[in-house]
């Protein structure tokens, strides 16, 4: 019952994560209790996460809570990061940096490119090496890229 990540209207990538400690009971950082906005949307989340959550899952947020709780107040950074590497791996497997604009709807032959900060940052990163080397390890390197 969750939508996609780019999907997620404001403020409920925050209730997400709210819901999700709450439902384990965790301690819900300070800077994320601000952008939690309706209480009872919060709850009957929670209520839907701890069921839905399995004890591995369960362990695992637990981990990164007690160890990243700081950065999960920035949830702007960490949906904007998340959805990079999910371009960055579309980008990896399709080798086309034009099928990955179209995809990211950039406009015809890129034309509404300089408007969309995703789709700037994929086209940089697509001449760096780190896109070369992910490439040859995955073993999709064009020969003589190197």
């Amino acid at each position: 019952g969750m939508a996609t990540l780019p999907d997620l209207r404001d403020g409920e990538l925050a209730w997400t994560f709210a819901a999700a400690l709450r439902g384990l009971e965790l301690t819900v950082p300070p800077g994320l209790k601000d952008h939690t906005g309706e209480e009872a949307t919060v709850a009957e989340r929670a209520k839907l996460l701890r069921k839905e959550l399995g004890r591995k899952q369960k362990a695992v947020i637990g981990d990164l809570v007690k160890t990243r709780s700081a950065e999960l107040t920035d949830v702007n950074e960490f949906r904007n990061q998340a959805i990079a590497i999910g371009n960055r791996a579309g980008l990896l497997w399709a080798g086309d940096l034009a099928v990955v604009h179209a995809q990211l709807d950039v406009g015809k032959g890129g034309k509404s490119l300089a408007d969309n900060p995703s789709a700037l940052d994929l086209t940089a990163w697509s001449i760096g090496d780190d896109h070369i080397k992910l490439r040859d390890r995955l073993g999709v390197a064009l020969k003589g890229t190197r």
